[in-house]
């Protein structure tokens, strides 16, 4: 009896041990596989996010996002990425924590993109005031040279009404000293005239006597 218990005990004993060795071999075993899986995740998400990237590193590299404007262009174009990022399938456990490194690792280019953005805009604004004033300027050379063409018009016009005024007084005064000097005439002609008939009839009126 005491020999049966204690084969018993034994056999229990070598169960258990079993078990618990299995136990963990499926635990190593799905260590591995988390493991495998999540590498897998990891190869998958970064391989998706350079070649979802591949249009914004082209534009980097033309330089087209050093322009005034430029952050914004290039904020559209990362919004674009995170998009297509998020609707493809099949990225399995790591793929927010691939993202997050993602963004993080370009956080100094998105930064270095907005300060030149801010730069580019700012002497953008200063060439753009620069320029209204200089046409500011222009414009007021233009009005002045307007007004000084008006009054040269007008004191030619001034000058011209003048000449003409003084030459129709010289004409006027003209006709009318003519036109004196034949009532003069006329006058002494009548005058003349009367004297010459008056000698003629005292000449009559002696040959009479």
């Amino acid at each position: 009896m005491s020999r049966e218990r204690g084969t018993s005990g034994s056999s229990r004993a070598a169960l258990g041990s079993l078990r618990s060795f299995r136990s963990e071999q499926v635990s190593t075993e799905y260590s591995r596989l988390q493991e495998e899986n999540e590498a897998a995740s990891q190869q998958r998400c970064r391989a998706l996010l350079a070649e979802l990237a591949r249009p914004l590193d082209t534009n980097l590299a033309r330089g087209t996002y050093a322009q005034p404007g430029g952050y914004h262009a290039y904020e559209a174009e990362r919004q674009q990425l995170l998009e297509g990022y998020r609707e493809a399938e099949g990225k399995g456990p790591k793929a927010e924590e691939v993202l997050d490194e993602f963004l993080a690792g370009r956080r100094a280019e998105a930064e270095a993109v907005l300060k030149a953005d801010n730069a580019l805009s700012e002497a953008e604004k200063q060439l753009e005031d620069q320029k209204q004033q200089a046409q500011l300027l222009e414009q007021q050379q233009k009005a002045t040279a307007e007004r000084e063409r008006q009054l040269e018009a007008l004191l030619a016009d001034e000058r011209s009404s003048y000449e003409q005024n003084l030459q129709a007084l010289e004409a006027k005064m003209q006709a009318e000293a003519a036109s004196t000097q034949r009532e003069l005439q006329r006058v002494l002609d009548v005058k003349l005239r009367e004297h010459s008939e008056a000698a003629l009839l005292a000449d009559s009126v002696k040959d009479c006597d």
